[in-house]
């Protein structure tokens, strides 16, 4: 039997090193009081005074090794998915299915650091393709790889990503989860003949624009053909309907229930470390009522891997059977987020959802297959969970 992995990615350091509090500085004149670290957790080191900025941001280490094509994975989690458009729901669930098929132009590394994915290369302060006014306005010059189609064998290029920010800020536009944060503030954006170069201009100062222009891209010709207004029920419906949506990353799907997800290898997709593509044949996404029902299946060896488990489950499936699998408890990227958007556009709350754990959440990763791309999450305007 093919062993199992769930791993619980949690650690006593990161949990309270992101609740702890803050030392209050000292009052003016007055020696700073030593910082005492909460009990558990570790003193971060602060970065050399000399540190570029860009190499924090920019320096990723990724030596992967090539994988062998073939197969098919399943992944439980305990959260159906209700809606599969993740600026209209930043469900983990969503999330995960999104980054398997939807990338963007770049995201975080495993390290920390932003690497290209559907871009050419990062746009940069030192090589003056992000340029900043004095009165605080800016540019940012953006590439994209040639030759990137869509899985239904349609170009894709930046054109799209324009239609994407005015899909954003179309007066239309009705419940967005994140609003139109950084979106509102682009000016401009001039895209070339070719599509495949840009220089996008925003009105003001906005430190989140990396995360921004990492959204998933959203296609022109088939979004189009959906009224804004109704996007928010027609664009991704979790339902067979699915199937005619055109995806950008290695995975394209196939089929949508409240119960599970299954997506189909992206012929199209031509990139990875080795231009291999995907690797995997098939993914399937499999959704619990609640979380017992998740780690009953894992402990059952029904499915290879569990995400969105949190610290507190590891005792439950700590004794696993070796001859199905492994509970590991690591440390893992987190953060604390509350997402509250009431505006005109805005999404209303989910108060009334008894099922909803107030935690923070601990990712599961995938088993051990050669040149899987599992578990990371994409630092910006809001957190993505990248499979």
């Amino acid at each position: 039997m093919q062993k199992r992995l769930l791993a619980l990615l949690a650690s006593a350091v990161i949990v309270v090193g992101a609740c702890g509090g803050t030392a209050s500085p000292a009052p003016s004149g007055s020696a700073a009081a030593p910082s005492v670290a909460p009990p558990g957790s570790v003193e971060p080191s602060a970065p050399p005074a000399s540190q570029d900025p860009e190499a924090v941001l920019f320096d990723f280490k990724y030596e992967p090794t090539e994988g062998t094509a073939g197969g098919s994975v399943i992944i439980g989690d305990w959260q159906p998915v209700t809606n599969l458009n993740t600026y209209y729901d930043n469900a983990f669930t969503t999330t995960q299915v999104m980054a398997a098929t939807m990338p963007g132009l770049w995201e975080t590394s495993s390290d920390g650091h932003w690497k290209p994915d559907l871009a050419a290369k990062m746009p940069k302060f030192s090589d003056e393709s992000v340029r900043q006014a004095a009165d605080g306005s800016f540019e940012v010059d953006l590439e994209i790889l040639p030759d990137l189609k869509w899985s239904d064998g349609e170009t894709l290029d930046l054109n799209d990503l324009k239609y994407t920010w005015q899909w954003n800020i179309d007066p239309a536009q009705v419940g967005l989860v994140a609003g139109t944060t950084g979106w509102e503030d682009i000016t401009a954006f001039d895209v070339d003949a070719s599509g495949l170069k840009a220089t996008v201009k925003f009105s003001k100062a906005y430190a989140g624009f990396y995360g921004l222009l990492a959204s998933i891209i959203l296609p022109e010709h088939y979004f189009k053909t959906i009224p804004v207004a109704e996007a928010a029920t027609k664009s991704m419906p979790v339902s067979p309907e699915i199937a005619k949506v055109p995806t950008s990353g290695p995975f394209m799907f196939d089929s949508a229930s409240p119960t599970g997800i299954v997506l189909k290898k992206n012929p199209n997709y031509k990139l990875g470390a080795f231009k291999q593509g995907a690797y995997l044949d098939e993914v399937k996404y499999t959704f619990f009522a609640d979380v017992e029902g998740e780690k009953t299946a894992f402990l059952a060896g029904e499915v290879d891997a569990a995400l969105d488990l949190l610290a507190a489950d590891y005792d439950a499936i700590k004794g696993v059977d070796p001859a199905i699998g492994k509970a590991l408890l690591e440390p893992a990227w987190q953060y604390e987020h509350l997402d509250m958007n009431q505006g005109a556009k805005g999404h209303p709350m989910p108060g009334a959802d008894s099922g909803h754990r107030q935690e923070r959440p601990v990712l599961g990763a995938l088993p051990g297959r050669p040149g899987a791309r599992c578990c990371r999450v994409l630092a910006g305007a809001s957190g993505h969970l990248l499979a």
